[in-house]
């Protein structure tokens, strides 16, 4: 019996410790505090990570006063509702999960914020909303991070489909608040959304798009929606590492060389332009050329060196071209020999990554002389090439 004690005690300890992991990688400045209770798993996964956190509240702050009020209706562990308390007087958290929305308004006790929280345990309804409006309850803006799995647990896309329903709702959230920001999944099509959102009953317009990026890769889709503000095109931003870019302001044509032959840089457009159909503004802005009809691949001028403080080459990854070669057995061969250590990436069809990899029997790392190398096997216009690359 005391053997069974000790091994479950043991147990016990490891879930704890694997949950204090979690939370020093996802929300570091709630990692020091005594005293934080932290839910199952699960919901620990789920919430949004601090620096996503943060820049939602730094997107409304550009919007709203400090003095606003911000209403979090899906709540959950509190990250969100807690990043809004830092910037903002008043914040109400509602959560469906009684032990999560217990835990929120024991921890946020225990967290630096300036804001008056308001904690309550309800799922957010139709009938609910009905009756917050009888209550007169007003915000001046309301946040939702809708549950996009079925009951099953398969992942769901559609805007009927997620939980709360957003369709349903829109016509009484607009009696609520005059500004509604969605999470959505990151899998979510963009030009659906403006379809479905940019002419919707309720009278809210869809006046931003946010792809938000963290290492180039895409994580959170935020869509603001607005009551009262006059007609004009949906803004679309994309944002890498708490750098933000609205694509519609940039301007083309900083004429670099786009005419010569000599072209020693590579850009590799990141997931987050991909996911807003912009990876060839390096065409429009650097006079790049594009390797492929498909390709994520650019080549661009020496004079790209000049431009490296663009903000838009924030969200590609910036190589220097040391080798540009035919593909072929002997050259693989040979560029395997020289360089035993070597990123490889494959964008030719039948031929992935790993697949090439094994086939050059090389390792990733840094190269002995520090450098780290790249090699990409890519189309450039119709012929089968390898551009050995070094990191700028």
């Amino acid at each position: 019996m005391a053997q069974k004690k000790s091994s479950m005690s043991t147990i016990l300890q490891g879930m704890e410790e694997q949950k204090q992991r979690k939370l020093q990688s996802k929300i570091p400045s709630w990692a020091g505090v005594e005293g934080l209770q932290l839910p199952q798993s699960l919901a620990l996964e789920q919430c949004s990570s601090e620096q996503s956190a943060l820049f939602k509240a730094s997107l409304l702050a550009s919007l709203l006063p400090e003095s606003a009020s911000i209403a979090d209706f899906t709540g959950g562990l509190g990250v969100d509702s807690w990043a809004f308390a830092g910037r903002f007087s008043q914040v109400f958290h509602f959560e469906r999960d009684a032990a999560l929305s217990a835990i929120f308004e024991h921890n946020i006790g225990l967290l630096p914020h300036k804001a008056s929280v308001y904690c309550r345990n309800a799922e957010i309804t139709p009938d609910f909303l009905g009756q917050l409006e009888e209550e007169g309850f007003r915000a001046d803006c309301i946040f939702l991070d809708p549950a996009r799995r079925n009951r099953e647990g398969g992942k769901v896309f559609l805007l009927e489909e997620c939980s709360p329903n957003i369709m349903e709702l829109l016509p009484r959230l607009a009696l609520l608040s005059p500004r509604l920001l969605l999470k959505l999944s990151p899998m979510a099509d963009i030009t659906m959304l403006i379809r479905r959102l940019g002419h919707n009953s309720a009278g809210f317009k869809l006046s931003r798009i946010v792809v938000l990026g963290i290492k180039h890769e895409v994580k959170e889709l935020l869509v603001l929606l607005e009551n009262g503000q006059p007609a004009s095109e949906t803004e679309l931003h994309i944002v890498n590492n708490n750098i933000s870019l609205n694509i519609s302001q940039i301007q083309p044509g900083i004429a670099l060389d786009g005419t010569s032959s000599e072209r020693p840089f590579l850009l590799e457009a990141d997931s987050v332009l991909l996911k807003a159909a912009a990876q060839d503004l390096a065409v429009q802005v650097f006079g790049a050329q594009k390797l492929a009809p498909q390709s994520r691949l650019f080549l661009c001028g020496k004079e790209l060196e000049r431009h490296f403080g663009h903000p838009l080459l924030n969200f590609y990854k910036i190589f220097r071209v040391e080798e540009n070669l035919p593909f072929s057995k002997e050259n693989l061969r040979e560029l395997s020999v020289r360089h035993p250590r070597l990123e490889v990436s494959s964008s030719l069809q039948g031929l992935s990554s790993e697949e090439l990899q094994k086939k050059m029997k090389v390792r990733s790392g840094l190269a002995p002389n520090g450098l780290h190398y790249h090699l990409f096997a890519c189309r450039q216009e119709q012929a089968k090439r390898l551009l050995l690359c070094s990191g700028v």
